[in-house]
């Protein structure tokens, strides 16, 4: 079974979440599973936020990491993964390699972290193919939140990793909201509680927009989001170069039992409040290729889960098909998924886990 963090891109959700952001926010993806690192560990998750890179290995202390079945994680392009690896704090290190590859042919070389215990952290794998510059960056995510203040309104980090200029100013209502970010580096800030309108230049010249999203307003309290611009910009808007945006909620996670389900059923289910999530359980008694929905009415985004009974995650998307987005349709679950027998934890959720409405999931015989 491959584990393969799968996010969304920015420009694949323009219209429909056009409302909900930071200084910038127009979108996206789904939400990070809310975890704790335990006080004695720290926690990891990596982004890969290398352009049109190849997927990527992760190696720690010389070893592959692996998911519970002993697959090799695996990294997509411009992707955040929903989950933390549990690992003791102190000293480790870390390579990643282009999938499949040795240790000895490594993207990026072996290099030394030291992990603080009760802290959580993201490796970004920053840089760009055309450049062979591809490197690490060590953010501690639990040091960022900590310089702000979330139960006023989202904390976010913006990364920059877009070659082609020198650097990116970011404005908000009109105003400066960061100023020279430069390549390969990161800030964070508080998202604004009032006003609209996010736009992003480069090089301080208004001509070069790199994003401009009128309607963009402050993304809510108990939130962490994470922006980045990836490639290289000529100059045209989405020329060589891509977005990602996604966040995860900060809060206590209420997860709800739905109850059995079977192939052929679609199931009723309702999310009231953020940070709310239901899940169901399947038992297939021989393999089965299944087509799995979640569905809602137009403006609602679903984000659709699976686990295994011990909880370690085996897949998750926010986005069934992008053709529909215009439309408002956010759909997530998959066409066609291969399952092995035995049992399954299908989990119905929303867009970072703010989002509230009336869903149906369905679990049919696919091809």
């Amino acid at each position: 079974m491959q584990h393969l963090w799968n996010s969304a891109r920015l420009n694949g959700k323009f219209g429909r979440w056009a409302w909900t952001g930071l200084v910038l926010v127009c979108l996206l993806l789904f939400g990070v599973s809310v975890t704790t690192a335990q006080s004695e560990g720290a926690q990891l998750r990596v982004g890969h936020y290398v352009f049109d890179a190849p997927a990527i290995n992760l190696y720690m202390n010389g070893e592959i990491e692996a998911g519970a079945d002993g697959t090799p994680l695996l990294y997509g392009s411009m992707t955040l993964p929903t989950q933390y690896l549990d690992l003791a704090a102190g000293l480790h290190t870390f390579a990643v390699t282009a999938e499949g590859e040795p240790l000895e042919s490594a993207l990026v070389a072996a290099e030394e972290f030291t992990l603080e215990a009760g802290h959580r952290y993201m490796l970004a794998v920053l840089g760009n193919v055309s450049l062979n510059d591809l490197h690490f960056t060590l953010i501690d995510e639990t040091a960022a939140i900590a310089e702000a203040d979330i139960n006023l309104s989202a904390v976010s980090i913006i990364i920059n990793n877009l070659t082609g200029i020198q650097s990116i100013d970011g404005l908000f209502d009109g105003d400066l909201y960061f100023d020279d970010l430069v390549y390969g580096d990161y800030f964070v800030l508080q998202d604004a509680t009032e006003g609209s309108g996010t736009l992003i230049i480069a090089d301080s010249n208004p001509e070069a927009v790199v994003l401009d999203v009128p309607e963009a307003v402050g993304s809510p309290a108990h939130f962490f989001a994470v922006f980045v611009f990836s490639g290289t910009f000529s100059g045209a808007q989405w020329d060589g170069y891509t977005a990602l945006y996604t966040g995860q909620f900060e809060g206590e996670l209420s997860i709800l039992d739905g109850g059995p389900i079977a192939v052929g059923e679609a199931l009723p289910l309702e999310i009231t409040e953020m940070g709310q999530r239901v899940q169901f359980t399947l038992t297939l008694a021989e393999p089965a290729v299944l087509d799995i929905v979640e569905s809602g009415a137009a403006g609602l985004d679903a984000v659709a889960r699976i686990y295994d009974p011990a909880g370690n995650l085996l897949y998750e998307n926010g986005e069934l098909a992008e053709e529909d987005n215009a439309e408002g349709i956010g759909d997530a679950g998959w066409s066609g998924l291969e399952l092995e027998a035995g049992t399954f934890i299908i989990e119905a959720a929303t867009f970072i886990d703010i989002g509230t409405g009336e869903f149906a999931l369905s679990v049919s015989a696919g091809q």
